[in-house]
């Protein structure tokens, strides 16, 4: 350690280290305030903040196991962020700047209204994903997120649940959304291996279409097309039909029913759920959408409008279904849980981005203490 000037402390784990942190003051233009990249980061942020944490990622390709940061490197220059307290919680700004000689893809302009698909989410969805144009908006998100691996990870793992349940493509089910949309885990799953889901989208020229392709691709793995009557609403249902004896007689069979994926027209709105109940959920959530949650609200209302829309975390619930099936929740037992057990939600949302940066930020709201 050294004192600087009777006013800093420096720390360091080598004499090298603190030597050349001395150096940077005596020759200003070595430090990192004054690289052309810094501030170019800095002036997208707010003037007032905590602090401002700031990731070199070639030069950490070169610490670290090449492997973690070396797809990063190749694409993004750097990572800032500006730490700013709230009385409710964390907020990071983000800024990725693209590396040299790569070009970001330009997005459309961000969202300055609410998204109406969200009104069929539940309040109790412990996670929920809204916006418009899904194909833009996992671009943005999964950018904004890349520099946080575990949440990386455990958004890809969701999307590849989502996509082997239904034996669909990424382009199949996500690509062809151009409208509103809005995805959301049904709540409570304790008891199920797997969670269920609800998909809603904004009815477009190609949504007919694209259901058709579904029933298509349901057919094509022996799952019968039934048309039922769920609460009035008429729903059609990707079911598995089977047989067995019936134990009651030695004659009879039971014919057994499988529902593994339920779709319905509502307004200007197609629903889809992995299951009949998870329907049932949608179809109500009107009487007590997510949107009208204090949760959801508050989990959002340090974020900037207009924005391309949210990636929304209930924290507790999701760590307590996970288990061991989510890498993000197993390494934040292990590694973070003196930070994140303090956690009530976590909320993504990205600004849009133009050819060389993008902006973002991600808000953790604490627990009431």
């Amino acid at each position: 350690m050294a004192l600087v000037g009777n006013r800093f402390v420096l720390f360091a784990n080598h004499p090298k280290v603190l030597r050349d942190a001395i150096n940077n003051v005596q020759a200003p233009e070595l430090g990192l305030s004054n690289t052309a990249t810094y501030e170019r980061a800095i002036e997208q942020f707010p003037k007032r903040q905590m602090g401002v944490a700031f990731v070199n990622f070639a030069a950490l390709s070169g610490l670290l196991d090449k492997t973690q940061v070396a797809d990063l490197s190749q694409r993004y220059e750097s990572l800032a962020a500006a730490l700013k307290f709230d009385r409710q919680g964390l907020l990071a700004d983000t800024v990725l700047l693209a590396a040299s000689g790569q070009t970001l893809p330009t997005a459309k302009p961000p969202l300055d209204r609410s998204v109406g698909a969200l009104k069929f989410i539940p309040a109790t969805s412990p996670l929920a994903a809204g916006g418009e144009d899904l194909r833009q908006f996992r671009t943005e998100i999964a950018q904004g997120i890349e520099p946080y691996k575990p949440l990386a990870e455990f958004v890809d793992r969701l999307q590849t649940d989502l996509e082997a349940r239904w034996s669909l493509q990424p382009e199949d089910l996500f690509d062809w959304v151009t409208g509103e949309f809005a995805l959301g885990m049904v709540a409570p799953i304790e008891r199920k291996a797997v969670p269920d889901w609800i998909f809603v989208t904004e009815r477009k020229s190609n949504t007919s279409e694209q259901l058709a392709r579904f029933d298509e691709i349901a057919g094509d793995r022996g799952l019968s097309i039934v048309a039922l009557t769920l609460d009035d609403q008429a729903v059609t249902t990707w079911t598995k039909l089977s047989t067995e004896a019936n134990s009651r007689s030695s004659e009879g069979v039971d014919l057994k029913a499988e529902v593994q994926g339920v779709r319905a027209s509502v307004g200007k709105y197609e629903i889809l759920a992995t299951s009949v109940e998870a329907m049932r959920q949608a179809l109500n959530a009107h009487s007590e959408p997510i949107t009208e949650s204090e949760n959801f609200e508050q989990a959002i209302a340090a974020l900037d409008r207009p924005n391309d829309g949210y990636l929304y975390l209930d924290w507790p619930t999701i760590e307590r279904i996970s288990g061991d099936r989510i890498p993000l929740a197993r390494l934040a037992r292990i590694a973070a849980k003196p930070v994140l057990e303090n956690v009530r939600s976590l909320t993504v949302t990205s600004y849009g981005s133009g050819p060389t940066l993008q902006r973002g930020a991600v808000y953790f709201r604490l627990k009431d203490t």
